[in-house]
């Protein structure tokens, strides 16, 4: 857990999470950054994979981070997408 709080506004809150392989971590971060449900088998993780062999697979085996938004309100701002994405090559 990493905050910067200043003049009475967070900046920057980071959290890691951290759990036993099958616990949900993937889902729960698909869930909350692409602002999509579950099906039941997998679909929330998806886009949280960088790797052919992980789409394979259905695990994750990479380190990533993503960013979830807030407007002035406190609303969600689903505006950062695929931020592990590798640039395409020319």
């Amino acid at each position: 857990f990493f905050c910067i709080y200043e003049k009475g506004l967070f900046l920057d809150l980071r959290v890691a999470v951290l759990g036993n392989v099958d616990s949900g971590k993937s889902t729960l971060l698909g869930v909350l950054t692409q602002g999509e449900l579950d099906n039941g088998r997998g679909r929330a993780r998806l886009n949280l994979f960088r790797h052919l062999h992980e789409i394979q697979t259905g695990r994750t085996s990479s380190i990533s981070f993503e960013i979830l938004g807030f407007n002035s309100k406190g609303a969600v701002r689903q505006i950062f997408r695929n931020l592990n994405q590798q640039p395409p090559a020319y």
